[in-house]
């Protein structure tokens, strides 16, 4: 061949590989920008972060002008996400989609029809006072749950709530930010305030205290401090209780008590004398939030009419006992937001159009009188807080992310090979407490599916195969799961579950099934031997305020105390079953943590690690010889022979379930922080709009 044909098929053989590597660099981008768009509408609905998926969608528009698609589409979230802020710059982006994307035809559809809506709202005021703002930017969230436990007072002026900082009751104005603790520090006594509501004349708040005996208490105390009186003091008989709304009058506070027969009941407390009436028993499960209305003769509840499901219907009960009526029914979960200061609707959420939105349905004299109306779309992960009386709506809106994460890493180095990863693809910021499965093929973990509960309860306990990525779920009808373990078998998990005892049982769940049984009472943490006939467990023991560690032989039932202290958490048993670790203090005053081993058989344990500060939970390596363990957002490494512990990576905030898979490179911990803002929305009620 001459060097001219040559040459000739060398630039034809170049301009080929030319086209085809840019076709491939364009469905690159294509793929970078779809999986952009993913993770801006996930930062949208999943996170309810508007503000951050604006800037992201932002982005998209900016970086991927080629792909007309997703820009378009990322245009008309970003105004959806404007229009739920209630800025002006909604209809900046409809109009730019119209005028620069009018051959996405659907998507130019749907944004004509938002300007249509716009336009609409601007000749009718009354629409477009509906607003929402935010009144606090970083609010005191328990640390582990994520919980703001909060109420407004009546006249939306302050915020009573639980500064998770110091376990108080804590009273904060709105307006200027200001707060002052109503009750006196006691985390040194382990005790600390609950849920709260604030009375009808705005004097008085009612609050749940857990005292150091592990009972919950029923309070009243004024909103500047003074006059603190105990209405119920905890019993074994009431496991956990949540004071849920006063009576228009003031005379009664509206409860749930949670009974250690498993019932759940809906009482009024005497405000003044502490005297109790129920007025309605349920079967154990989330029993969400409940209102008065306002004329104390009806009280509005959610919960799920069928066993063991997660989705809620709402409910009218009389308060002199008359034959309740349902007042939503629907296969979506719905859940009640509060009863409007007008008596004339009730506010409630429903994710029945795929997405957490508001609704209202219109009530008079205890009975429905129409269909539901959707008000707001994209509640994002609300925390109810309550109605205000000029029928203000004020709610927490979670923002930070706290999660399952996997990594894969060198144990022995501390460098990472696979950086940390969410295990979940759905109900991100909703899952805790990774288990893998003894050969390694499944990673168990528990995932919260109620965005209004500030409890534990309504988690469900999912298996996810790491060879298909498939994701099995279950709902074993146990209320507040909160820790999980796989049983040695591989053939079913283990987890501790709050609901009929005054400490938390240990249920063993089958695989397949998901079928519930209940394997020992009132136990607080547990490990099992490799070949399961062993249980070691420790419980809290309220006659001597000390933490006993026992081993029970499942099979004759027989048990032996191992050891006593006077604390101790996060205990786990050692792959080869002769070591016990687990985190305890000394019994002097002031004594920091520590991680202690000891045998199997019992003796006193050798104390490896003293004086670090707060250590979180530790897992063995699979080889038993070395602890992995946690110290805020560090990871750390000591042998279990002693000697100095060794620092390693990733830094994550707040890590803690730490857990190896039997590799020995992939571990699964829960990272983040959980955060949350506090919102007002006003001028939303048919009254308020037609007033104006």
């Amino acid at each position: 061949m001459s060097d001219l044909g040559t040459k000739i098929m060398l630039a034809a053989a170049l301009a080929v590989a030319g086209v085809l590597g840019g076709a491939g660099s364009a469905a690159q981008n294509r793929d970078r920008a779809e999986i952009a768009l993913k993770a801006a509408i996930d930062k949208e609905v999943v996170e309810g972060d508007l503000k951050g998926a604006i800037e992201q969608y932002r982005k998209i528009v900016a970086n991927y002008g080629g792909n007309r698609t997703v820009v378009a589409k990322a245009l008309v979230r970003m105004g959806n996400c404007h229009e739920k802020l209630g800025d002006a710059e909604a209809r900046k982006a409809y109009e730019r989609v119209l005028r620069d994307y009018a051959d996405q035809r659907e998507t130019a559809a749907e944004a004509r029809d938002r300007l249509a809506a716009l336009s609409q709202a601007a000749v009718a005021p009354s629409r477009s006072a509906m607003a929402a703002r935010q009144v606090w930017a970083e609010a005191s969230v328990n640390a582990i749950s994520g919980a703001l436990f909060a109420a407004v007072s009546p006249d939306g002026r302050d915020l009573a709530y639980v500064d998770w900082g110091t376990g108080d009751l804590t009273l904060r104005e709105l307006a200027t930010g200001e707060k002052r603790n109503l009750t006196k520090n006691f985390w040194s006594s382990r005790e600390f305030a609950m849920l709260c509501t604030v009375s009808p004349d705005g004097k008085r708040i009612a609050y749940a205290w857990l005292n150091k005996d592990i009972l919950y208490g029923l309070r009243v105390i004024g909103l500047d401090g003074s006059g603190s009186r105990v209405l119920h003091r905890g019993t074994q008989e009431v496991t956990y209780l949540e004071p849920k709304a006063w009576s228009p009058d003031g005379k009664q506070i509206l409860a749930n008590f949670y009974r250690a027969d498993g019932t759940n009941q809906i009482v009024m407390v005497d405000a003044a004398e502490g005297g109790v009436r129920v007025l309605k028993s349920l079967p154990s499960g989330p029993l969400g939030r409940m209102s008065f209305s306002p004329d104390g003769r009806h009280i509005v509840y959610d919960f799920p009419p069928l066993g063991g499901s997660r989705a809620r219907d709402i409910f009218l009960l009389s308060t002199d006992a008359s034959p309740e009526i349902p007042l939503v029914q629907h296969a979506a979960d719905d859940f009640v937001l509060g009863w409007a200061p007008g008596g004339k609707h009730v506010l409630f959420a429903s994710d029945r159009t795929g997405t957490l939105d508001a609704w209202i349905i219109p009530v008079t004299d205890g009975n429905p009188l129409g269909p539901p109306e959707q008000i707001r779309q994209g509640l994002g992960r609300i925390q109810p807080i309550g109605f205000a009386g000029d029928g203000s709506y004020y709610y927490g809106l979670r923002t930070g992310m706290r999660d399952v994460q996997v990594a894969e890493m060198d144990l022995e180095s501390g460098k990472v090979l696979v950086r940390p990863a969410p295990a979940a693809q759905q109900f991100v910021g909703a899952n805790i407490s990774p288990d893998w499965s003894a050969d390694g093929q499944f990673l168990a973990y528990l995932s919260k599916r109620d965005a209004a509960l500030n409890s534990v309860g309504c988690r469900v306990l999912c298996i996810r195969s790491l060879k298909t990525g498939e994701v099995r779920e279950f709902s074993p009808g146990l209320n507040a799961m909160y820790r999980l373990r796989w049983f040695p078998d591989g053939r079913s998990l283990y987890v501790i579950n709050f609901g009929s005892s005054d400490l938390p049982d240990l249920y063993r769940v089958d695989a397949v099934t998901g079928k519930a049984t209940v394997v020992h009472r009132n136990v607080a943490e547990t490990a099992f031997s490799p070949d399961g006939r062993m249980v070691f467990y420790w419980r809290y023991d309220p006659a001597d305020k000390q933490y006993p560690i026992f081993a029970r032989d499942l099979e004759t039932g027989q048990e032996k105390q191992l050891y006593r202290g006077p604390q101790l958490r996060s205990m786990t048993l050692s792959p080869d079953a002769r070591h016990l670790a687990f985190i305890g203090r000394e019994p002097q005053a002031g004594a920091s943590p520590a991680l202690k081993v000891m045998p199997i058989t019992g003796g006193a344990p050798r104390t490896l690690i003293e004086g670090m500060g707060w250590l979180g939970p530790a897992a063995w390596t699979p080889d038993s010889r070395q602890l992995i363990f946690t110290k805020g957002a560090e990871l750390w490494r000591i042998s279990v022979e002693g000697g100095s512990p060794h620092k390693l990576g990733p830094a994550m905030e707040q890590l803690s379930d730490l857990r190896i898979h039997p590799d020995g490179r992939r571990i699964a911990f829960v990272a983040g922080r959980h955060k949350a803002e506090v919102w007002v929305m006003e001028n939303f009620l048919p009254e308020s709009r037609a007033g104006r």
